[in-house]
């Protein structure tokens, strides 16, 4: 949507945890173990228009003077945007080589946006698929569904229900200073610098994922830069994501886990052989990183597999 207007992915957003302030859907946004909280959370955020139950209606509803500042739901926000792609002219720069299509990216319900039917087409989706139809919603319906089977399981278990690993509540891998968020230091020195190199993964996905968006009529190297940050989400940041939750966080004897951490948004250059070389040399580097880390921490086999994996995708990552 962004491109066919000429725009450019900014994927810099406020980090965790945050007061809903920013959002009316009065639910903290934070990251917590999975527990009734966190799924009574999720439960929120996945709210239908037409949600049944009282207390998610209570919390997920805008008061009158959030509606009197203007303040919206989601679902609203997509109809506003429908509106604009929908009412102003002239907002098409008609070059469809700026649009990634499903050949380039693998997102095979992905619409490519070129004129205002087409950019409809793609809010309609992308509403039905997230917060605001009128119909309920499938994760809503599931996150309903574990939270029975949840609450069920701890009544028969009682205090001895431990389903989940003891990680610490919104972690952070570097000092707080400058993070934008009131989130908890790891302390064990090795647990830190693996919570670093998923924060360092999880920046360069976001890079490449925005370059692959551009406008740069190069679609070749879009089509590269979106399939490495693909690779980087499910075979990088999964198991390294996976194996902070089994590390000591050194606070509480609770264990670490990842922060999604980011203190800055810097894009890739325009030039595509040169932000594709500076993909993959920083896949290197990374990768460098996990193996160390994968030696000094051998009973954590998931470093050596995203070392691995990073080299892997570097090779690929061709200029």
């Amino acid at each position: 949507l962004l491109s066919a207007i000429g725009g450019t992915p900014y994927c810099l957003r406020p980090n965790l945890p945050q007061k809903s302030r920013y959002y009316p859907l009065h639910a903290r946004i934070a990251l917590e173990p999975f527990g009734v909280k966190s799924l009574k959370r999720f439960i929120v955020y996945e709210t239908p228009a037409n949600a049944a139950l009282p207390w998610v209606t209570r919390q997920a509803a805008l008061s009158h003077a959030e509606v009197e500042r203007g303040h919206v739901t989601i679902g609203e926000l997509y109809g506003a945007i429908a509106d604009g792609f929908r009412n102003i002219t002239g907002l098409f720069d008609g070059n469809r080589g700026n649009q990634v299509d499903e050949q380039s990216v693998q997102f095979p319900d992905l619409v490519q946006v070129s004129d205002t039917a087409s950019a409809l087409t793609a809010i309609q989706q992308i509403t039905h698929q997230g917060e605001g139809t009128l119909a309920d919603r499938a994760d809503y319906g599931i996150f309903l569904g574990i939270l029975t089977d949840f609450e069920r399981a701890q009544a028969g278990a009682g205090a001895s229900f431990q389903p989940v690993r003891r990680v610490m509540e919104n972690p952070v891998a570097t000092s707080t200073n400058g993070y934008g968020a009131a989130a908890h230091p790891i302390k064990d020195a090795l647990t830190r610098d693996t919570a670093q190199l998923f924060d360092a993964v999880y920046f360069l996905m976001l890079q490449s994922l925005a370059f692959g968006f551009t406008p740069s009529l190069d679609a070749a190297r879009a089509a590269r830069a979106c399939a490495a940050a693909i690779e980087l989400m499910t075979t990088v940041i999964r198991p390294v994501g996976d194996v902070l939750t089994t590390l000591p966080a050194g606070v509480d004897n609770l264990n670490g886990g990842p922060a999604f951490g980011l203190t800055r948004f810097i894009a890739l250059p325009a030039d595509p052989p040169l932000a594709i070389a500076l993909i993959r040399e920083r896949l290197g580097d990374l990768g460098a990183v996990a193996e160390r880390l994968a030696g000094a921490l051998p009973a954590a086999a998931q470093l050596a597999v995203a070392a691995g994996r990073l080299r892997d995708v570097a090779v690929r990552c061709v200029p």
